[in-house]
């Protein structure tokens, strides 16, 4: 039985199935249910990983288009990125995080407010 893998793979596989594959028929064939576990192992975290990248880009799609003179197209892609940061990082319901989320959407907000007053010309 032939197996192709990459050099990479080899350098750190082989070693390790050597101490399976004592030379007789069982060490080898335990050598060989230990790669396939392995690459069943590997082959999982190739999806799950691919399911954890659809889940992120369907939690936090960003569908702003950012646009040089557009400061609606600024100030969402600030949200989208605000939004992210009170999931991961501040979740809600601790009062601590409560009151930094409640800082951030004043500040923003007077941002926005300071936005539309000096594009009015009147600040």
């Amino acid at each position: 039985m032939e197996i192709n893998i990459s050099m990479t793979w080899s350098n750190n596989l082989l070693p390790l199935l050597a101490v399976y594959a004592d030379g007789t028929p069982q060490g080898v064939k335990e050598a060989f249910a230990e790669l396939r576990r392995m690459a069943s192992a590997a082959d999982r975290a190739v999806i799950l990983n691919a399911e954890l990248t659809a889940l992120n880009a369907a939690r936090w799609p960003h569908e702003t288009t950012l646009t040089r003179d557009d400061r609606a197209s600024h100030l969402e892609t600030i949200w989208s990125a605000l939004a992210g940061y009170r999931e991961d990082c501040i979740p809600e319901g601790t009062p601590e995080h409560d009151e930094e989320w409640s800082d951030i959407c004043t500040a923003m907000a007077w941002i926005t407010e300071d936005l539309e007053t000096a594009e009015k010309g009147e600040g």
